[in-house]
């Protein structure tokens, strides 16, 4: 134990003789760790949000043949239709307005869904109340990611969209779309959209089936009944609902996936390559501990723990780095008012980390190598 701490103290009084070199290559790998381990959060993010789970049981009916909230409109009274069909346990009807139809990292979505409705599926508030909500007829409940994104907290006033709304909550929600989403009556958005008044006309419903096996049955029942009349539908699980409507968002986040990879192989060649520059240039350092003794498999653990504290404290920096700016940032990819969000594994972090660290590793590997089965002579001389 006593050589293993020797061979780490060498390193890290070798790391501060070469400051610079020590924070550009840990610098290097710390943001190279903090890109992979993001990417990897956003795309656990995405297969949260478009992979059909077993135990699903949502439903969302949408008009068929059209994409965006604004080009969907169904009767509100087909919601009691739908509530007939065998297998149904609940619906919702919910008009959708957002400020941004395209994808975008920042895009207000209204959600209006009936007060009673709301009150039935009883959501966790961090702040305000649903009694408060209730009596204003523009009172909003938002959601944490959103309100996190816009700096909103109860009593401020939000304004996207053409829809003005007094914030009287802040939403808790494991779903992403309620925790990017303004909810308001269902009855103060229809009015303001001006398309068909009170009652008329919704964006799509939210239906929540009884058995999670009846799931493409009750979809492919919601889809017969209104095929012949004015406004047929599209029924799918909420999952494969928001992998068609965000698949732009899905395909360039597969996109920036190469890239990290990319970026990674980058940084270890870099590493790599500079560790053996630097310990070519170490020769008659190298030469000089050969003869205090010592030993060949001395020599190639310091520059092995050379490697090791260089991955191993990018990685962390990396890492924490990673986390505290998608925490903080609050990031949604939002696309025909649906919502993709990173989420935060520690597993995702724990394996980064040991990944730097292993990878600074695997750079000093052959270095270290070079450097133990080099003659006294040539390291003499200054070339290994």
């Amino acid at each position: 134990m006593s050589a293993i701490m020797s061979r780490v103290r060498y390193a890290l009084r070798s790391a501060r003789r070469q400051r610079l070199r020590t924070v550009a290559l840990v610098a290097g790998v710390a943001l190279t760790t903090a890109l992979a381990a993001a990417i990897a959060c956003i795309d656990l993010g995405v297969r949260d949000a478009t992979t059909t789970r077993a135990g699903e049981t949502r439903l969302i009916v949408y008009r068929e043949n059209r994409f965006c909230p604004f080009a969907s409109a169904l009767p509100q009274r087909y919601d009691r239709q739908i509530a007939e069909l065998p297998g149904v346990a609940a619906v919702v009807p919910v008009k959708i307005i957002v400020s941004n139809c395209r994808a975008s990292l920042d895009v207000v979505t209204f959600r209006g869904v009936p007060v009673d409705d709301l009150r039935a599926m009883a959501p966790k508030l961090a702040s305000g109340s649903i009694d408060a909500w209730a009596s204003h007829g523009n009172g909003a409940l938002v959601g944490r990611e959103l309100a996190a994104r816009r700096g909103l907290r109860v009593g401020s006033s939000l304004t996207a969209a053409g829809i003005d709304v007094v914030i009287d909550g802040i939403l808790e929600s494991d779903d992403p779309q309620w925790r990017n989403s303004a909810i308001t009556h269902l009855s103060y958005l229809q009015e303001r959209a001006a398309r068909g008044g009170t009652g008329g006309i919704v964006t799509q419903f939210d239906v929540t089936v009884s058995d999670p096996a009846r799931l493409e049955e009750v979809a492919r029942a919601i889809d017969e009944r209104f095929r012949a009349d004015e406004s047929p539908t599209a029924t799918r699980p909420q999952t494969a609902f928001v992998a068609r409507a965000a698949r732009d968002v899905v395909a360039l986040i597969g996109f920036s996936s190469i890239i990290g990879v990319g970026a990674v192989l980058a940084a270890f060649g870099l590493l790599a390559t500079t560790m053996v520059n630097v310990t070519r240039h170490r020769s008659r350092e190298f030469a000089v501990l050969r003869t205090l003794g010592f030993t060949d498999g001395g020599i190639s653990a310091i520059v092995l723990a050379e490697g090791a504290l260089v991955g191993g404290l990018g990685g962390l920096i990396g890492a924490g780095l990673a986390w505290t700016g998608l925490a903080r940032a609050g990031l949604a990819f939002t696309m025909e008012g649906v919502s993709i969000t990173p989420r935060l594994d520690p597993t995702i972090f724990v394996i980064a980390s040991v990944a730097a660290l292993v990878a600074g590793l695997a750079a000093t590997a052959i270095p270290a190598w070079t450097a133990s089965r080099a003659r006294l002579v040539d390291l003499l001389r200054g070339g290994s």
